[in-house]
């Protein structure tokens, strides 16, 4: 009945989560690690492609960040000796300038002639002019520092790019394995060979999560009192009169008819009421672990509709 505390149906089966196993990156498969229908642990290595062009990529990024390195401390270095050519240049520049005023006032006493004062004054035009070949070879070195004379090496952007490559080449050499990303079941290995050359990207078998769930059409009539957290009583056809227990987790926003993969039309003529169902959700709560479920199992679900409400509702 509608109205009644239990709330039953046989229109229920088991569902697992399936999760498509494929690589990061491109590759031949050199070893698989498991076979059809085993089970496995997240973390678990399922295939290895071959790891020869990514070590030699990860050989030449490791250089190729050892040389941004040693460019950037030579930059370093160049900004350093350009600071001191500025230095120097400053300093002949004001020992230029108070020769020409010594050699000035000697010639005012006449004792220093026309010729050694104009010599004085060309000392004092090429010492500007050293000094500002000095300071635009600073700025030049300062520029290739990215303007920056206080950052570090590993700061630096060239090496912080190189950085960025290594740790790709780094990642690239751990994709050639391909772990298990949580527990479940393999199917379908046995269409992937040894020595398959396989795209990133590429779906090469499935594996089944080993976390199953029960999911049930109750008709819309039947859910008026169901909620959320309410304990359940599951059968599985497969396993006979064995009973699971189970509580509500959720229910789909929309009827089954809703999602189909062609949904009803109902604005015609000849319209007649059908009773909808609505797909509710069941978490099985600590199911024997000697009872393996498949996903696609049939099962029979009795709901308790005066249990107690984990969500409160």
């Amino acid at each position: 009945l509608s109205g009644g505390r239990y709330q039953e149906t046989d229109n229920a089966y088991v569902q697992a989560a399936r999760v498509a196993i494929s690589t990061s990156v491109t590759g031949r498969i050199v070893e698989i690690h498991v076979s059809e229908n085993q089970r496995v642990k997240a973390g678990d290595v399922l295939f290895t492609l071959d790891k020869a062009n990514p070590q030699a990529d990860l050989a030449q990024n490791e250089a190729a960040l050892a040389s941004a390195k040693a460019r950037v401390s030579g930059l370093q270095a160049e900004y350093r000796g350009k600071l001191l050519g500025v230095s120097a240049a400053q300093e002949r520049l004001q020992y230029a300038q108070s020769e020409l005023t010594r050699t000035r006032e000697l010639g005012a006493e006449g004792i220093a002639s026309k010729q050694q004062v104009e010599s004085a004054e060309h000392a004092v035009q090429q010492a500007h002019a050293d000094l500002s070949a000095a300071r635009q070879a600073a700025s030049a070195a300062l520029a290739s520092l990215g303007g920056d004379p206080s950052v570090s090496v590993d700061d630096h952007p060239a090496v912080t790019e190189a950085a960025a490559r290594l740790e790709r080449a780094r990642l690239a050499l751990s994709y050639t394995e391909v772990i298990a990303p949580e527990s479940g079941t393999v199917t379908k290995v046995e269409q992937v060979q040894v020595g398959t050359f396989v795209n990133a990207g590429q779906t090469l078998f499935w594996l089944v999560s080993g976390s199953p769930w029960i999911e049930a059409n109750f008709k819309e009539s039947q859910i008026a009192h169901m909620r959320e957290g309410q304990t359940a009583t599951v059968k599985i056809d497969a396993l006979g009169d064995m009973e699971l227990h189970a509580r509500v987790k959720s229910f789909s926003p929309g009827t089954g008819a809703v999602f189909a993969t062609l949904p009803a039309q109902n604005a015609t003529g000849n319209w007649v009421k059908v009773v909808q169902r609505v797909p509710v959700r069941f978490e099985l709560v600590d199911p024997p672990e000697s009872v393996r479920l498949t996903a696609g199992l049939s099962a029979h679900v009795q709901v308790d509709t005066q249990s107690s409400d984990a969500s409160g509702r």
